[in-house]
């Protein structure tokens, strides 16, 4: 039976796993290339509280993803929408993170950290 807290691969390229921990509350990790050139990665993670973004400045982070609105999002993906949400605002954040989770990284030791991670936490 899947429970709340159970962590989700959302996305394979990247390793992008999120959980619900709570009422509009979201944990995230993934990987992201920082170093093209010596195909370095760095493991972000992080927690996102949906109820400390006013509607506009969400509209705003959804925007470069393609939607218009919360309401554009929600006639996509109904009761996913939170979550869909929490998955941009982390994106978005991950770009501008001054302090990754670790960095430095080939893709393997990356991607096992990624989910050594989600393994310890619930997973």
């Amino acid at each position: 039976m899947k429970q709340e807290s159970d962590w989700i691969l959302t996305d394979d390229s990247s390793c992008q796993h999120v959980r619900k921990t709570g009422e509009h509350v979201y944990e995230l990790i993934q990987m992201n290339v920082v170093n093209p050139n010596l195909d370095l990665y760095a493991v972000y993670t992080d927690t996102i509280f949906l109820e400390d973004y006013k509607e506009s400045e969400i509209a705003g982070i959804l925007e470069p993803f393609g939607y218009s609105s919360i309401w554009d999002m929600y006639m996509n993906y109904a009761e996913k929408t939170g979550q869909i949400v929490a998955e941009c605002v982390f994106e978005s954040r991950c770009v501008y993170a001054e302090e990754p989770f670790a960095t430095d990284l080939a893709k393997d030791e990356a991607e096992h950290l990624v989910f050594l991670f989600v393994r310890q936490n619930g997973g």
